[in-house]
């Protein structure tokens, strides 16, 4: 990996991360742009080294909320300990269970891992997520303002708010973006969305982290390349935290609907090439397979001057002259077809496929006559 490279992942990873437009999706669009796409191309150490990079930037950002929660979490064990519980609880001590509970949806996704990394190799499936992320935050700038903060949130709001973190593990739905409008949606202040989205996102890549750090321990981490790693690293943080404070500015104004629009803007230029790829692969194949050369063969046969074969019905074939007996009052007329012609010189071609057909004549018939 470049210098480049390294510095370009950790810009998208510190752009995408807390601005509601999906930083997977669009490592993974970045990714396949470079040529990156294989597997092992990206080192999975470096992908936790740019998470982690995201993380110290909420860290910084947060500092304040954090400082409080940690101390919180101390008296709260001492309480427990003592047996004792302040009233009325303190807003910090509830956002810790707020978080708790929105960070239980996570487990979830835990036995299919595996199948939701593999989509970040699916164009279409991060297009059209891309699409659903911004029609998501379109609707959020529509909803009624509400004004739960963590001293009145209820536990049913912050798992809702949980189970949208736990969808937007898929890449293309973006996590700030999901939990933001989820929020939204359940009556949170938006300033309070964002934050306890930024907050929620602590533990949720510190687990990530976690996992993934074992995985690359188990492939091996290429010790040369940390210089590179850190450019990237740096560079999420720096960028992470100056989103954030950008994002902050956004929410006290309520408007998410650029996001929006960008977002369908990429989600149409990721789809698009590969639709329209994907439908002329297919014709090709179809026009160059089996079912084109049948279609071919077909076609010749339909204008070809070579006549179907004659069938039989009732035994006879048609094209031959059938004759009957004359009967009193009754005249013969003989079918001609193609392949037989009048032996009377008087008679006409009666044109191909003529029906033979009885016709009553006044008078008595004398032998047969061609009509």
């Amino acid at each position: 990996m470049s210098f480049f490279s390294s510095f370009l992942l950790g810009l998208i990873q510190g752009i995408a991360e807390f601005l509601p437009i999906s930083s997977s999706g669009h490592l993974a669009i970045a990714q396949n742009l470079l040529g990156m796409q294989d597997a092992g191309v990206v080192p999975e150490f470096f992908d936790v080294l740019l998470h982690l990079g995201t993380l110290v930037a909420v860290f910084v950002a947060y500092w304040g909320e954090i400082k409080d929660m940690v101390r919180e979490l101390i008296c709260g064990v001492r309480d427990i300990a003592h047996h004792s519980t302040p009233t009325p609880v303190p807003p910090a001590r509830r956002l810790i269970l707020l978080i708790i509970v929105g960070t239980l949806p996570l487990f979830a996704v835990l036995p299919i891992k595996d199948k939701v990394q593999a989509l970040s190799s699916n164009m279409v499936f991060i297009g059209a997520a891309l699409i659903v992320t911004g029609l998501l935050l379109f609707a959020s700038d529509r909803v009624k303002k509400g004004r739960k903060t963590e001293a009145s949130a209820g536990v049913l709001s912050a798992l809702i708010v949980g189970v949208g973190q736990a969808i937007a593990t898929m890449p293309g739905i973006s996590r700030s973006g999901m939990t933001i409008t989820t929020g939204c949606f359940v009556g949170y202040e938006r300033r309070f969305a964002v934050r306890f989205s930024f907050l929620l996102s602590i533990p949720a890549v510190l687990g990530a982290n976690i996992l993934s750090l074992k995985d690359a321990m188990d492939v091996g981490i290429d010790w040369s390349q940390v210089p590179v790693y850190l450019v990237g690293v740096i560079t999420a943080a720096v960028v992470g935290y100056l989103c954030i404070r950008l994002l902050k500015m956004i929410a006290d104004k309520g408007k998410f609907g650029f996001f929006a629009y960008y977002c369908w803007a990429v989600g149409l230029l990721t789809l698009i090439p590969k639709i329209f790829s994907s439908i002329t692969t297919k014709i090709t194949l179809w026009i160059t397979g089996t079912a084109g050369i049948e279609y071919v063969a077909y076609a010749g046969a339909m204008f070809s001057p070579v006549l179907p074969p004659l069938r039989r019905q009732n035994g006879r074939k048609h094209g031959s002259v059938h004759q009957e007996k004359n009967k009193p009052g009754i005249r013969e007329k003989i079918h001609c077809s193609a392949h037989s012609r009048p032996r009377s010189p008087g008679a006409g071609t009666g044109g191909a496929h003529s029906r033979r057909h009885r016709v009553p004549v006044a008078g008595p018939v004398r032998g047969r006559e061609l009509l």
